[in-house]
């Protein structure tokens, strides 16, 4: 028993000398460097073709796309490395504000083709209905997660998911924006029912 004891010791200090201490190092050390490096030759991809149909229109879109990259996967490294509890407690606050953005859109929004979709900031161009989907996935995960069965089972309890994504899919609709409307619903649905929700109530 001694032994054992020692042994498993012996294996945890291990484990600890392999691993970093603080819990920003850690997840700095756990971090998907994989997927990073898939999403920059995706990315470095669309920079080739962005150069490519440059040299062949008068329209030059390539810089303002390295600028977009490039404060995009500033972004996304910075995101990551936030810890998750932080990110659970933020999920409310982040689909008011893109609920705010889309009613900004409504009054002072940018139209191209008939469709309002964009802010003007400056010189970026800001399409709310990206960040809404973004900021819905995080609150409904948070909202989802440890739920019971009868909890799940109770269709008042699904009301609040529901009247966010319904008010935030309605206002996409409006710009209009059917295809991202579309988009929108099916992840969120598929998301609840991937969360164990009673078939009745998805028929309902």
């Amino acid at each position: 028993m001694t032994a054992a004891l020692r042994d498993l010791s012996a294996r945890t200090e291990l484990e600890s000398r392999k691993r970093p201490g603080t819990p920003f190092a850690d997840r700095l050390f756990r971090f998907n460097w994989l997927l990073l490096a898939l999403t920059a030759i995706i990315s470095g991809i669309g920079l080739f073709n962005q150069y490519v149909v440059g040299l062949h229109t008068p329209d030059n879109f390539f810089d303002g796309h390295v600028l977009r990259l490039s404060l995009g996967f500033i972004g996304f490294l910075a995101i990551s490395l936030i810890d998750i509890r932080l990110l659970r407690r933020m999920a409310l606050f982040g689909v008011l504000g893109a609920l705010a953005l889309l009613i900004l859109v409504h009054f002072y929004g940018e139209t191209f083709n008939q469709s309002t979709r964009w802010l003007k900031i400056g010189r970026f161009t800001l399409q709310p209905s990206e960040i809404a989907q973004v900021a819905l996935i995080v609150f409904l995960a948070a909202y989802l997660d440890g739920r019971s069965y009868e909890q799940l089972g109770n269709p008042l309890w699904l009301l609040p998911p529901l009247i966010l994504i319904g008010a935030t899919a309605f206002l996409i609709f409006h710009q209009p924006d059917l295809g991202t409307t579309l988009k929108l619903v099916l992840l969120m649905g598929l998301m609840t029912l991937c969360s164990g929700i009673r078939w009745w109530l998805i028929v309902l």
